[in-house]
């Protein structure tokens, strides 16, 4: 009975780690940027940061980023100056960075972290997202959430390609006239939660 127990926890280990990625964000001391700068990535991957000798990456709110100001987050990421470091367990959601030492200069980042694999039923911080994939609509529920919470869709490349409010228990998007491909659904303001949607 150990052993198949054994057998049990030693397959779902390898099951929950054998899928995530590593993604690597560079800066050269020769560098004023983040490359990549926007990147999207499954709850669960790693990214990894390599940075010059001048250069860190401190996570900071979504106001503190369009300011380009260096107010740390409370509880965010830290990567010091001149370190190669790996920043896992990233929250469903966009977390936003900035080299405190170049934010004035606009070196900034961000990371947007969607909820891991595509279901027919999503459900993610009191949200479903259904169906999905999809081919014309794609219907966004709230489960004890309040009226009024905006949203946005995301392409690929990190643009924003639409954005509304969520005025019903249930509200139908038309994604007819989207071309196809994966695209990023992004609900709510201060605490965003993302969706990994697909049009075909």
């Amino acid at each position: 009975m150990k052993a198949k127990q054994l057998l049990l926890v030693l397959l779902l280990s390898i099951s929950m780690t054998g899928f995530c990625a590593t993604i690597e964000i560079n800066a050269s001391d020769a560098d004023m940027s983040f490359s990549p700068d926007n990147v999207i990535i499954n709850s669960g991957d790693v990214v990894r940061f390599i940075l010059g000798s001048i250069h860190n990456a401190v996570e900071v709110s979504e106001s503190t980023w369009n300011s380009n100001g260096t107010a740390p987050l409370l509880g965010g990421f830290l990567v010091s100056d001149g370190q190669t470091q790996d920043v896992m367990n990233l929250s469903v959601g966009t977390h936003w960075y900035v080299c405190t030492n170049h934010s004035s200069m606009g070196m900034k980042g961000m990371i947007t972290v969607t909820a891991l694999g595509i279901n027919d039923f999503q459900l993610v911080n009191n949200f479903s997202v259904f169906p999905n994939p999809t081919t014309d609509f794609v219907n966004i529920r709230m489960i004890n959430s309040s009226f009024g919470e905006s949203y946005r869709i995301m392409d690929q490349g990190g643009r924003f390609v639409f954005d509304g409010k969520l005025e019903d228990v249930t509200t139908a998007v038309d994604l007819s006239q989207f071309a196809s491909g994966i695209y990023f659904l992004q609900i709510g303001t201060e605490t965003r939660r993302t969706f990994k949607l697909v049009k075909n």
